[in-house]
């Protein structure tokens, strides 16, 4: 089990305990975040498509860990 931070770029933030076996989608859908049109990033990594579905204990995460993602408006400069 591990603390996770998960939230996006706006500010919203949701801590949950994860068991290391469940992946980035997994909590995702716990904390109730969309990812469509960002980008997503634990501990300030950029995670891949086919890293959603890879348990957190092969991502290498500690005791804490934060899943971020990130979207980038229309207005947003390049």
């Amino acid at each position: 089990m591990f603390n996770l931070i998960v939230g996006n770029s706006s500010g919203d933030r949701v801590e949950l305990v994860m068991d290391r076996n469940s992946t980035p989608r997994m909590a995702l859908e716990e904390a109730q975040q969309a990812i469509t049109g960002g980008t997503l990033h634990l501990d300030g990594c950029a995670l891949r498509p086919q890293d959603l579905d890879t348990p957190f204990s092969e991502l290498g995460v500690g005791a804490r860990a934060s899943l971020i993602a990130v979207v980038k408006g229309d207005g947003a400069c390049a």
